[in-house]
């Protein structure tokens, strides 16, 4: 299907925004955008709304459009909403999630562990932007199986959009600190286990106490500078990779 202008215009603001191009409290001028991407204002003016409602951007009174800057407690508030789907949906994967399935988890956790170990440099307390990827690669790749096997279309819709949220402030606005990212790591070896067991219940117990854990994480290494240029790229990179698993897992 074609893409309209609009669609043009959304896909190269969220872009931006994802990467950290354009940061939290940037204003987002209506005609230079439309200049920037040779077409006129009013498909970037629907674009503001469709970003707007997902979170991303607002508009404030006699300023415009702006992107949005989330609150520590949106922060948590996000947190709570993936715990509940989440849990529910590690819990159908303890009951439906078949060998290919739990092979496809067992890959995903190879990826992230072999970021982590290849991140060895003596006295570096965070993961090297590359390998922070690969990472988020692997986490990305778990989660999305994860949430499949709910075969809940609503949860799964969603669920996308609170990835682009977690990403916005996950990626590129955070610090991956290596004691943190290892407990994570063991955190999705328990959740494989309790999946494989088939214990729905401690398929679910597993991921609260993941996600929980993971919004205490973020909560305390948040970061509100621009990126770097190789993070902006990396991020960028990284949002097009998870749009494209999710495509292809459910």
């Amino acid at each position: 299907m074609k893409k309209t202008r609009s669609d043009i215009a959304y896909d190269a603001l969220l872009d931006k925004i994802v990467s950290g191009q354009i940061s939290p409290g940037d204003r987002l001028p209506e005609v230079t955008i439309a200049k920037e991407i040779g077409i006129s204002p009013t498909p970037v003016r629907e674009s503001f709304r469709r970003l707007a409602a997902e979170g991303l951007v607002e508009f404030v009174p006699n300023a415009g459009c702006r992107v949005r800057k989330m609150s520590r407690k949106e922060v948590i508030e996000l947190f709570q909403l993936r715990e509940a789907l989440e849990s529910f949906c590690a819990s159908c994967a303890a009951i439906m999630m078949n060998r290919l399935d739990l092979d496809y988890l067992e890959e995903c956790y190879a990826q992230m562990r072999d970021a982590v170990s290849r991140d060895n440099t003596p006295g570096k307390r965070e993961l090297t932007p590359e390998n922070r990827f690969e990472f988020m690669k692997g986490d990305a790749c778990f989660h999305a199986r994860i949430i499949a096997a709910s075969d809940n279309a609503t949860i799964i819709k969603v669920m996308r959009k609170c990835h682009i949220l977690n990403h916005v402030m996950g990626f590129r606005s955070r610090m991956f600190v290596k004691n943190q990212v290892k407990k994570s790591l063991l955190q999705h070896r328990r959740i494989i286990r309790a999946i494989t067991s088939g214990s729905s219940t401690n398929a679910a117990e597993e991921m609260r106490e993941h996600l929980r854990y993971s919004c205490e994480t973020s909560l305390i290494n948040m970061k509100h500078q621009r990126p770097s240029q190789k993070i902006q790229s990396l991020s960028l990179e990284l949002h097009k990779y998870i749009r494209s698993v999710e495509g292809e897992v459910v």
